[in-house]
């Protein structure tokens, strides 16, 4: 892999320009406010030195999972087909004029951060369900507000936060949920990941990845025809929402109000473990 990784290193630093704007259009296509296309230089970085390796190394048979994670971009299908379901009450969404200051003095943050917060975790579960993860994001004219949530386990009954930055895998995409060997990072316990990798269109993937454990400990299946929702036992227990605030038809559309999140339910099966992980922001 030190060939392949040398081989990759290389061909980026003779490819990467030092300015980005000074190539010809073709190369830095933006479309039409939703997501920025640039050009396919850099996947054919990927691709050249990827089939010289491949040429001469084959694939273990574990790691064919794997490496579509790590090669495939993270548009999911699954995803895609499921518009954001507009907030039938988005005055539980923080005011504009409460993280948006129209003079120059500073939102507050920890107002924001507790808004987020609550709106994450209690606007819209029901009493029969629980939060496992969320991400929500709000955007004023010069600043972007992300706020997540995601349970980690602890051996101590604390409520002390862990870690400052989310733990993350390296894909969004759901097909690899149908397999035992997806890669995870071996050093968490978490719930959930960060789903990392590469794409061209916006709000594409589950910003929140499931761990292992939802299989191994909870003994949790994705169904086979929606991963984004769990089943135990023949019975769903988990599900994967989308929902958004008020839409702001200006200059950038990829920046909305934007909540996503699992949620469990709590009276079936083995789910009440997780009440035993400890929560993380």
């Amino acid at each position: 892999m030190n060939e392949l990784k040398n081989d990759i290193i290389l061909q980026f630093r003779n490819w990467l320009p030092e300015d980005y704007d000074s190539l010809p259009w073709p190369a830095r296509i933006i479309d039409d406010k939703d997501t920025r296309i640039n050009g396919h230089e850099s996947d054919a970085v990927l691709d050249s030195a990827l089939d010289k390796y491949l040429k001469r190394y084959k694939i273990p048979n574990d790691c064919y999972i794997p490496f579509c994670q790590a090669c495939l971009t993270n548009e999911d299908p699954w995803t895609l087909r499921f518009t954001p379901l507009p907030d039938k009450d988005v005055s539980a969404w923080i005011k504009e004029s409460e993280y948006s200051p129209t003079d120059r003095s500073q939102p507050d943050i920890s107002k924001v951060k507790s808004s987020l917060f609550l709106l994450a975790t209690q606007h819209c579960v029901p009493d029969n369900e629980f939060l496992l993860a969320a991400r929500v994001k709000i955007f004023s004219w010069k600043n972007d507000f992300v706020l997540n949530l995601w349970y980690e386990k602890s051996s101590r009954d604390t409520t002390q936060l862990l870690q400052e930055t989310r733990p993350t895998t390296m894909s969004g995409r759901t097909f690899s949920l149908d397999w035992e060997n997806w890669w995870e990072p071996s050093t968490q316990r978490t719930l959930s990941y960060g789903s990392g990798g590469q794409m061209r269109l916006v709000n594409c993937f589950p910003a929140c990845f499931p761990a292992s454990i939802w299989k191994t400990k909870f003994s949790w299946e994705p169904l086979t025809d929606n991963p984004l929702i769990w089943q135990f036992q023949g019975q769903p227990v988990v599900r994967y929402e989308r929902i958004h605030g008020k839409v702001d038809l200006g200059d950038d559309l990829a920046r909305q109000p934007l909540l996503e999140r699992w949620l469990n339910e709590l009276p079936r099966g083995r789910a009440r473990e997780v009440s035993k992980m400890q929560s993380t922001q």
